[in-house]
C-alpha cells in the first residue's frame, strides 16, 4: 500500500511524527511518498525511517514551485505547501493503482489496513474517484460554502484522510483539472487546497468512517481509552496543535509528545515551537496559576524552554 504526505522544512518533526505513527500500527510493509520542497532538511528523519521494520520503501521527492502561484497563504497559518498533494502526479510512479493521501497532523492509533483495505476495494468496486470524511452536509447554515464554491452536491469533504483512486484520477485529468484551478482561481478560498479538491470532485467520493479521520479540537473533553480504542487517524484540527505552548498543556497533546518522546530527538523533553511571544507567555503564567504546568512531565525544563524561544525570537 503506497502513502503520500506533503510538507516543508518547518513540519519536518510533525511529519516524522506521523509516519512513525502509522509505521508503528501497521501489520505488514508499506511504501511511503514524501513531497518535500527541501528534502536534504529531512534526510536525517529519513534515514531513521527507513530502518522501521514496516518500511518497504520510502520515496521523498523535491517539490518544485517554481512558476506556481498559490492562493490565499499569504499571512496565514498554511503554507504552499498544503497544495503540494494536488500534484501528486508529478512526482508519483504512473502505474499504481491507488494511494493513500495523509496530512502531517495526524497520528495513526491502530492498524489502518484492514479497514482501508476494505475502502479501496468498494471504491473500485463502485468505480469511485475518491473515499472521504464528510465534513458539512448542505443546509441552511452552510449554505455559503456550497454557493460559494458553485457545488451540485450536497456533501463536503474533509482533505486530511484522502483514499485516492489513483489510476482513475489520471485516466479522467482530475489532477489537470485541479492544478488549472490553483492557476486560475477566482474565489476566494476558505479552506485552501481543500476548496479546490471539494469543486472539481463535488460529491464524486465514497463516505469515509469517522474514525478513519476523526476530526479532534486539542480543549475537547474525550476519554483518551475511546480513543486508543476505537479511532483509526486522529486528526489535530484548527491551529491549536500539540506542538505549541498553549496545545501542550491540553489533555490529548499527550498522544503526539509520548510518539515523539520515544524518538532519539527528543531527549526527554517535549516538542515545542514559538508561535507568538507574548502569546506564550501569557499562556505560560496561566499554565502556573491553574497548575497545567505541572501535570507535565519535566515542567521545570518546559518553563525554561518557552522562556529561551521567546527570548530568541
Amino acid at each position: 500500500m503506497n502513502f503520500v504526505y506533503a510538507f516543508d522544512e518547518n513540519y519536518n518533526i510533525q511529519g516524522f511524527v506521523a509516519i512513525k505513527s502509522l509505521l508503528d500500527k501497521v501489520d505488514r510493509k508499506i511504501n511511503i511518498h514524501i513531497l518535500h520542497k527541501n528534502p536534504d532538511t529531512f534526510n536525517e528523519f529519513q534515514n531513521e525511517l527507513t530502518n522501521h521494520k514496516n518500511i518497504n520503501t520510502i520515496n521523498i521527492h523535491k517539490f518544485i514551485s517554481k512558476d506556481l502561484n498559490f492562493p490565499n497563504i499569504e499571512n496565514r497559518h498554511v503554507s504552499e505547501a498544503t497544495y503540494y498533494r494536488l500534484y501528486i502526479n508529478k512526482y508519483l510512479p504512473k502505474n499504481l493503482d491507488n494511494v493513500i493521501y495523509l496530512d502531517s497532523d495526524i497520528l495513526c492509533l491502530n492498524n489502518p489496513l484492514p479497514y482501508l483495505d476494505l475502502a479501496i476495494q468498494e471504491m473500485n468496486k463502485k468505480d469511485k474517484l475518491l473515499c472521504a470524511r464528510t465534513e458539512h452536509i448542505k443546509n441552511k447554515n452552510n449554505n455559503y460554502i456550497f454557493e460559494r464554491l458553485h457545488l451540485e452536491s450536497s456533501k463536503y469533504f474533509n482533505g486530511g484522510v484522502l483514499v485516492i483512486n489513483y489510476k482513475k484520477w489520471l485516466k479522467e485529468n482530475v489532477f489537470k483539472n485541479l492544478q488549472e484551478k490553483v492557476a486560475n482561481n477566482d474565489i476566494d478560498l476558505l479552506w485552501w487546497d481543500q476548496d479546490i479538491l471539494n469543486q472539481v470532485l463535488d460529491g464524486r467520493y465514497i463516505d469515509l468512517n469517522y474514525f478513519a479521520n476523526y476530526k479532534l479540537s486539542l480543549d475537547w473533553k474525550i476519554d483518551e481509552t475511546y480513543l486508543l480504542n476505537e479511532v483509526i487517524f486522529l486528526h489535530y484540527q484548527g491551529k491549536l496543535k500539540p506542538w505549541y505552548i498553549v496545545g501542550l498543556l491540553q489533555h490529548h497533546a499527550k498522544l503526539y509528545q509520548d510518539i515523539f518522546f520515544e524518538t532519539k530527538y527528543s531527549n526527554r523533553k517535549y516538542h515545542l515551537i514559538k508561535e507568538n511571544s507574548i502569546y506564550d507567555l501569557i499562556q505560560l503564567f496561566k499554565s502556573i496559576f491553574n497548575l497545567k504546568l505541572f501535570k507535565l512531565k519535566n515542567p521545570i525544563l518546559v518553563f525554561f524552554k518557552v522562556i529561551k524561544n521567546i527570548f530568541n525570537g
